[in-house]
């Protein structure tokens, strides 16, 4: 996984098509690790994002329980 990162990492610093093309043979060499590597962290993502979602949301039910216990002590 070490060659996939290096390789991204150049990439990432060399994004243009001189360098890819000297570097394709390198991009054949580890495109399945790559592709799983992306997947992975897309999935992450989307986990990450839906708990994000469910904390927000969890989070306003409290601050209206909050507020109407707040608003019936007030009276």
């Amino acid at each position: 996984m070490d060659k996939v990162l290096q390789f991204l990492h150049e990439l990432s610093e060399n994004n243009n098509r001189e360098w890819f093309d000297d570097n394709r043979k390198r991009y054949h060499e580890n495109r399945d690790k790559i592709i799983f590597l992306t997947n992975r962290m897309e999935n992450k993502i989307v986990e990450g994002e839906s708990f994000i979602k469910h904390t927000v949301q969890t989070f306003r039910e409290l601050c209206k329980v909050n507020r109407f216990l707040y608003e019936a002590l007030e009276k």
